[in-house]
């Protein structure tokens, strides 16, 4: 595993965001699989990890925040700011002005980087741990039992590539809310990962979150 940051943690700004895409599209894994959502995929990640099947990194555009709001659903609706890892830019300005508007708004990162600024405004954090390097103030939150915090992990064949010690098993997938089965590309391997995810959420008293977009065929 090769979680070495290549994407510096971005303290300046608020106004103006690094953004890769905004899209329309289901929300297809976690507490709200299934809810019809728009995306804020915004650009870089401080963890390069091996496994990961998102671009993060093309077509990047520097826009306010007015910009991107104009680009989001006028109706209030389900809100994903994602990435990469949407912590690294400072996202306050943007995650008030989508509330102003009544918008639920849901934060997937990998739980590394916290702001203040941001958890005052009560997002729901989403946190997919990809190193043991989870801020303390998020785990917390969680470890008390915040409604707005939920964990979800990847559960893989052989080996668990998204956990916090680099090498998964039960200790650390235990922490999740929701395991998911990893997509590696090719259709038996991953039969036989969401068969193993399937088995662990029954031994375990765990969710099993398979991801509905792909099933789908939708981003």
């Amino acid at each position: 595993m090769n979680n070495q940051a290549v994407w510096p943690t971005q303290h300046i700004g608020g106004e103006f965001l690094s953004v890769h895409s905004i899209f329309r599209t289901i929300q297809g894994e976690g507490p709200l699989a299934g809810c019809p959502a728009t995306f804020i995929r915004l650009a870089g990640c401080n963890l390069q990890c091996v496994w990961c099947d998102t671009d993060y990194t093309s077509n990047v555009e520097n826009l306010t925040v007015g910009q991107i709001i104009d680009r989001v659903m006028a109706k209030p609706s389900l809100v994903v700011i994602t990435g990469g890892e949407p912590m690294r830019q400072d996202i306050s300005l943007l995650v008030s002005a989508l509330k102003e508007r009544d918008h639920y708004v849901q934060i997937e990162t990998n739980g590394t980087i916290y702001r203040e600024s941001v958890d005052l405004l009560n997002p729901h954090f989403v946190i997919s741990p990809k190193t043991r390097s989870i801020d303390k103030r998020f785990m917390c939150c969680y470890t008390e039992h915040n409604s707005l915090v939920t964990m979800k992990m990847v559960f893989g064949e052989n080996n668990f590539p998204s956990q916090p010690d680099g090498r998964g098993g039960v200790p650390d997938l235990l922490l999740a809310d929701y395991i998911i089965p990893l997509d590696i590309g090719d259709p038996e391997l991953n039969k036989v990962n969401a068969h193993n995810a399937a088995e662990f959420c029954i031994e375990y008293n765990k969710k099993l979150s398979v991801q509905i977009h792909k099933v789908a065929g939708i981003p």
